[in-house]
């Protein structure tokens, strides 16, 4: 009897112990609940974009100067705005889309200029982002890293 006696207090307090590790491994479930409100192709973009930032270094410096270039957009008050860029790596590219998603703006090739047209959407929203300025003392000039031009409304 002592020896089952024994191996039921291990297992008691093993049990004890992994369930204080759990504890250190759980997931803030605040940010879970903000993934539940998200459409699927907003968390997937998210996932993404956070993904690349992780794991591609020079990532983070284009998702910043896209992101930071995005939300100018979307802050203004005016909902007929319209611009074309022009991408000179296809990285950039699809971080740009992955944004655009991310932040619900709309894109699409350009038939006047054969660029990428992007535009107001109502889906649009301003969400957490996923790189937070650089805080260099410098004012980085975002506008200069890449080429877009305003289209007529």
């Amino acid at each position: 009897m002592e020896m089952s006696e024994s191996l039921e207090n291990s297992a008691e307090n093993q049990d004890d112990e992994n369930i204080d590790d759990n504890k250190s491994h759980r997931r803030d479930l605040s940010t879970l609940s903000e993934d539940c409100k998200m459409p699927s192709d907003q968390l997937v973009a998210r996932y993404w974009l956070k993904h690349k930032l992780k794991t591609r270094e020079s990532s983070r410096e284009i998702i910043e100067m896209f992101e930071h270039h995005i939300l100018e957009k979307i802050k203004q008050n005016d909902k007929n705005w319209k611009y074309c860029c022009q991408f000179y790596a296809y990285l950039d590219f699809i971080v740009f889309v992955e944004l655009c998603a991310y932040y619900g703006v709309r894109w699409e090739p350009c038939n006047v200029c054969g660029l990428v047209r992007y535009y107001y959407s109502t889906n649009q929203s301003l969400k957490p982002a996923i790189v937070s300025p650089s805080n260099s003392d410098d004012s980085q000039d975002y506008n200069a890293s890449f080429s877009y031009h305003e289209i007529a409304v």
